[in-house]
């Protein structure tokens, strides 16, 4: 094909204003677009889980204390703006129990878990999700997972209806 990829910003291991280094394996994982905004979300970083910077013009991502958000449990695989309204995946893993999925809304900085995925409902490595609204008002989010080429995991897509109050 003749997809290519160009290099839109660089994160380096020591994030100064993030007070700490990105932990091995544990880089961005999430992305969204808001307005004009390209936002990059960062699994995790030592001392500090799943801040979210902003890519700058000149290649650089720039976190502060309005953007650093921090997961209740477990660490951020993906995220998605719609409206006023960010929404955060993030994944668990735990041998003994499996995967962990907590999905959160986030509003003027303030986070709210809406949904928590765990056995014995079908779960697996959730890495993306999407926020859309239909066209008769409901707020629909896809989620996504990825079978990293393993037998044992699975390349899944759900979609959750979100009802008012949700």
């Amino acid at each position: 094909g003749s997809a290519r990829g160009i290099r839109v910003a660089s994160i380096g291991a020591e994030q100064d204003d993030l007070g700490g280094k990105i932990a091995p394996n544990a880089g961005p994982e999430a992305l969204t677009l808001s307005g004009d905004r390209l936002e990059v979300g960062l699994e995790e970083v030592f001392g500090r889980k799943s801040p979210v910077g902003l890519v700058r013009a000149d290649g650089t991502v720039g976190f502060d204390a309005e953007m650093a958000l921090v997961a209740r449990t477990i660490p951020m695989t993906g995220m998605d703006q719609i409206e006023d309204l960010l929404f955060t995946l993030h994944r668990g893993y735990n041998p003994l129990s499996g995967n962990r999925i907590l999905i959160e809304e986030w509003r003027s900085g303030e986070g709210r878990e809406i949904g928590l995925i765990t056995k014995p409902l079908t779960v697996d490595n959730f890495e993306g999700i999407a926020a859309t609204r239909l066209l008769d008002g409901t707020l629909r989010l896809y989620l996504i997972s990825d079978d990293n080429f393993s037998d044992r995991q699975q390349t899944l897509l759900f979609a959750l209806d979100l009802s008012e109050g949700d």
